[in-house]
């Protein structure tokens, strides 16, 4: 049996994109002027931690907006492309974040992180052509 509280989150992807908001701030008031940095081809890009929270809070915000559009709009997102979208860019976003998890280089990492996005995309079409 399904308890209100996994059936609200399986049903409500928005809320969890916005729970995890508070989550990704949190480094960023804590190691706010620490720095991360990595390199793509030929480019090396060093951000802050606290750029790159800000920057991952209005990418989740925005992912629970189109999220919670979706549903105000009587429509419901697959369950399994959203779970795929937002553990596969959580893990892909923790592994760019932490230094010592460079397990494969940055394209790969950039490959993956476009295909999440894809999922992202194709779950929010399936939900909005379907009846």
């Amino acid at each position: 049996m399904i308890s209100n509280k996994q059936t609200f989150l399986r049903t409500s992807p928005y809320v969890l994109c916005w729970l995890s908001i508070p989550f990704i701030i949190l480094p960023a008031l804590l190691f706010g002027q620490d720095t991360l940095d990595f390199q793509l081809y030929d480019t090396y890009y060093v951000i802050t931690v606290g750029q790159y929270a800000v920057a991952l809070a209005i990418l989740f915000w925005s992912f629970g907006m189109t999220y919670w559009l979706i549903e105000k709009a009587g429509k419901k997102p697959n369950y399994i492309f959203s779970l795929l979208h937002f553990t596969t860019t959580i893990l892909i976003l923790v592994t760019v974040a932490v230094p010592s998890i460079r397990i494969v280089n940055s394209f790969t990492l950039f490959v993956v992180f476009a295909l999440a996005q894809l999922a992202f995309i194709a779950n929010i079409l399936f939900s909005v052509a379907r009846r």
